[in-house]
C-alpha cells in the first residue's frame, strides 16, 4: 500500500465485500476496466 494503515483499510473493504457477496448485495470499490479505474 501507499498510505498509512493501508492493510487495515484493505482488510476492512475486503471483509465488507465478503459480507455483501454472501448477501448477494452490490460490492464496493469495484474496478471498472472499461472506465480505466
Amino acid at each position: 500500500g501507499s498510505f498509512p494503515r493501508y492493510n487495515e483499510s484493505a482488510t476492512r473493504i475486503f471483509l465488507d465485500n465478503l459480507r455483501r457477496y454472501a448477501k448477494d448485495e452490490p460490492l464496493q470499490s469495484v474496478v471498472n476496466k472499461n472506465e480505466g479505474y
